[in-house]
């Protein structure tokens, strides 16, 4: 697994990629606190009609509502095509909304949770100069705020590390 939290059931949800093959899916697991198995679930994504993929989790958080956001990046195993997906999942583990954001990512994705069902998303991105993209999505998975940062001397890399919800 690349990430896990605490559910406001007082689980654990660990998250990070599974393999079979060529492709490499999203992979989630809820276990409660003395490590046992709750369930497991694997999630396929195809970027650009590829009938292989990679995607991997890189962050996930609860939001309001009971509602888990696994976010991640994925490119196509065919060529250099790759995305940070979004995929919002219930406590039970069952998919409840994804998309897949346009914006390269070299590896680097993180989440944290905003107000009312909002988050924030980071991106260490590979489009000019690898810069580091901050974006807020509403509850409904609108963008409401794109910003870039970039170190003058080259690239950047960032992760989130907060010690709870960001209210702006």
């Amino acid at each position: 697994g690349n990430s896990l939290t605490l559910t406001s059931d007082n689980n654990i949800v660990i998250a990070g990629r599974s393999s079979s093959f060529t492709n490499f899916n999203v992979f989630a697991a809820k276990v409660n606190l003395s490590g046992d198995t709750l369930w497991t679930r694997k999630y396929n994504y195809y970027l650009n009609g590829s009938s292989s993929s990679v995607t991997t989790a890189k962050g996930i958080v609860e939001l309001s509502g009971q509602k888990l956001l696994i976010v991640g990046i994925g490119w196509d195993g065919i060529g250099n095509y790759s995305s940070t997906f979004h995929l919002r999942i219930d406590l039970a583990g069952n998919t409840v909304y994804s998309k897949w954001t346009i914006l390269l990512s070299d590896g680097g994705a993180d989440v944290a949770p905003g107000a009312n069902g909002s988050y924030f998303l980071l991106i260490n991105s590979c489009n000019f100069g690898c810069p580091i993209v901050l974006k807020k999505y509403d509850a409904a998975g609108t963008e409401t705020l794109y910003k870039i940062f970039q170190y003058a001397g080259g690239s950047s890399y960032a992760n989130f590390a907060l010690p709870g919800r960001i209210t702006a």
